[in-house]
């Protein structure tokens, strides 16, 4: 029997006509703009086949810009020419999208009697995670291991499943990232937006020649527990784990050669571009993994702290999306929770992501520090119902339901912090969440008393234990007045950093001059002479963005002399100040500085360096202190110091 799954219908989809179909892999790269989304599978199963397809697509096209991307996102359809060309590149290279090929059947490994065994026939359920089989308990099915069979469509389905959510055990060693973590997948308004959006621009090792390809194209031998310490983005994509091939009986597959595969053990040397990565106390990477009693709009927490360890889809998402009006995407993950090689449940989840907060490092600390506090009143709310009725299995249910009832209000409190112009708007969101957690709180512990305490004594012990609840609360809540003081004194702080510069400059004419030759620089970009300059007036934690503009500030600040600093200007007033002869000038060269964004390339800063000593050059002084205040708040998305470095400039002299 022949089943080649590029003519076959083997993907179920739901059409955005509301019909349900099942398509062949080409149909289905012709149909996606057609096609709302898959049709009734599993988490494991979505997340696998659109692996799969983004990971066909991006080997067809080969992007090899971030603009290669945008431009096919903009076609809004699949060329059926690529496709087809792709198609015939595989068959010259002899692969075979036939799942039964006796020769190279597809995402297997050819038979091989050294290693395929009557020991290693297994029965097809081993494919499928959400059957019973060996210590895999996920569900309970009224049947027998071998009295599985599965057409080959499902079949295949499985297969892919089986790569990508296989763990460390007796039938073999984990994936690329040890154990499944938690996967997250942009989603788009059709299938062809959301393979597109997960599509990465590609290396130039990716794209060389002599690359390691992808598994239907790869010839490597599959050696059961070969260890491998480093593999390729195409390779590893699909990384066979397992050595499968499936066997054909009467139209079914009823048994299967399953057994371990190669054993990959360089965790550290692979970054997913799907997954979300954290740091441990000690530094070292690791990946997020799903987690039956979290639900997935707290992984926002986690996913804005640092979002260079966000998954890649997600930070190329961010710059996709400033060249669109939607500012806002959902996000959906899917996840496989194990537990020592046992497979105890699927999880799949929606998140909204909105760039206006991923661009921002304050707001999106505002965003942690909402989520944190949710789980801390979570926290107090188990604790005190645990002291009520220790035993009550339901606490566990109205836990979920207090992070249930806090989705709608977090997204509420999202929104409102990505339009905040200053951060006393975003301060007064997180006072208004902090308020709803308490009432939230406070309803859940009042319907847990009225339903669990029936004796007097009980009652008695609730009320005893409703002050201490809220007086936790209340406590918690500090967490978002931190944010506020923190808030009130930063500017100062700022300043009081500027002032230890000028007395250290003051006091060591060789200070002062180290500083002074470094204006204009990135911090990276400097010697250790002036790191040390530097960091020696530095009393505070900076994130990097604003300890490269504290930098920009001191060196500036250091072009002139203590006793030249008498009366200090904002630079828009000393351009207000200036004759009309020189005003044309000085206009030219600040809207070229209120047209750029404060970027790692060190760019803007060095335009500012130029037009603080075109300034000086004039006699002014330029005050540091407002020029690191505006810089604080240059990229918001209001323009506020834009605006006001033009109003100044075009201020009433007289007045």
């Amino acid at each position: 029997m022949e089943y080649d799954v590029s003519r076959e219908p083997w993907l179920p989809v739901l059409m955005q006509d509301g019909s349900h179909q099942k398509l062949s892999l080409a149909d289905a790269f012709s149909e996606a703009h057609h096609i709302e989304g898959f049709d009734g599978l599993n988490p494991m199963e979505s997340f696998s086949i659109h692996r799969f397809l983004v990971l066909f697509l991006m080997d067809a096209y080969r992007p090899e810009s971030l603009d290669d991307i945008l431009e096919l996102l903009d076609k809004q359809v699949f060329d059926d020419d690529v496709i087809k060309a792709y198609f015939q590149l595989c068959q010259n290279e002899g692969v075979s999208f036939d799942l039964f090929d006796t020769r190279r059947p597809f995402m297997q490994a050819s038979y091989d009697a050294s290693y395929d065994t009557t020991s290693h026939l297994k029965p097809v359920a081993v494919l499928d995670y959400t059957l019973p089989s060996g210590n895999n308990p996920v569900h309970f099915v009224h049947q027998f291991d071998a009295d599985s069979v599965l057409n080959p469509d499902q079949t295949f389905i499985e297969l892919l499943t089986n790569l990508i959510f296989c763990t460390s055990g007796l039938q073999g060693p984990s994936g690329v990232y040890g154990a499944p973590p938690l996967f997250f997948v942009p989603q788009g308004k059709n299938l062809f937006e959301t393979l597109v959006l997960s599509m990465l621009p590609l290396s130039e090792a990716d794209l060389a020649d002599d690359a390691e390809k992808a598994l239907w194209r790869n010839t490597r031998k599959i050696i059961p527990k070969q260890v491998i310490a480093r593999t390729s983005f195409w390779y590893g994509m699909f990384f066979p784990s397992r050595r499968v091939l499936l066997q054909e009986e009467n139209g079914k597959v009823r048994h299967i050669y399953y057994q371990a595969g190669l054993n990959f053990e360089g965790y550290e040397s692979w970054r997913d571009s799907y997954v979300l990565y954290m740091r441990n106390k000690k530094g070292v990477r690791m990946s997020l993994k799903p987690s039956l009693d979290k639900e997935t709009w707290r992984n926002i927490g986690t996913l804005m702290f640092d979002f260079s360890l966000a998954p890649a889809i997600l930070q190329q998402l961010v710059e996709i999306l400033e060249e669109y009006p939607e500012k806002t995407i959902p996000i959906m993950t899917y996840g496989a929770v194990t537990n020592q090689a046992a497979y105890e449940g699927v999880q799949q989840g929606v998140l909204k992501l909105d760039i206006r907060i991923a661009n921002d490092y304050h707001k999106r600390m505002y965003i942690c520090k909402a989520v944190k506090q949710a789980e801390l009143d979570a926290d107090i709310l188990r604790k005190s119902l645990q002291k009520l009725f220790p035993d009550v299995s339901e606490i566990r249910q109205y836990i979920h339901r207090f992070y249930t009832l806090c989705e709608d209000y977090f997204y509420k409190l999202s929104d409102a912090v990505a339009i905040a112009q200053h951060e006393d708007a975003c301060f007064s969101a997180l006072q208004e969440w902090s308020q709803f957690l308490r009432k939230t709180a406070g309803q859940l512990y009042d319907e847990f008393g009225d339903v669990f305490c029936r004796k007097a004594e009980d009652l008695l012990k609730k009320e005893k234990e409703k002050k201490s609840f809220y007086g936790n609360l209340k406590k918690n809540a500090g967490v978002s007045q931190m944010t506020h003081d923190e808030y009130v004194t930063k500017l100062a702080r700022y300043d009081a950093f500027l002032d230890r510069v000028r007395c250290l400059a003051n006091d060591n004419a060789g200070y002062a001059a180290v500083l002074r030759r470094a204006a204009g620089k990135r911090l990276v970009d400097v010697d250790a002479d002036t790191m040390i300059a530097f960091y020696q007036a530095k009393r505070f934690e900076m994130n990097p963005t604003e300890e490269d503009k504290a930098f920009l500030a001191a060196c500036l600040q250091c072009l002139w002399k203590g006793d030249e600093t008498v009366k200090p200007q904002s630079i828009p007033e000393i351009g207000n100040a200036l004759k009309d002869t020189m005003q044309n000038t000085f206009q030219k060269r600040m809207l070229s500085v209120l047209d750029m964004s404060w970027d790692n390339d060190g760019y803007l800063a060095m335009k500012l360096f130029r037009l603080v000593k075109f300034c000086k050059s004039k006699g002014a002084v330029v005050d540091c202190k407002l020029l690191l205040h505006d810089l604080l708040s240059w990229d918001y998305e209001n323009r506020i110091v834009q605006k006001k470095w033009i109003r100044d400039f075009l201020a009433d002299k007289k007045k």
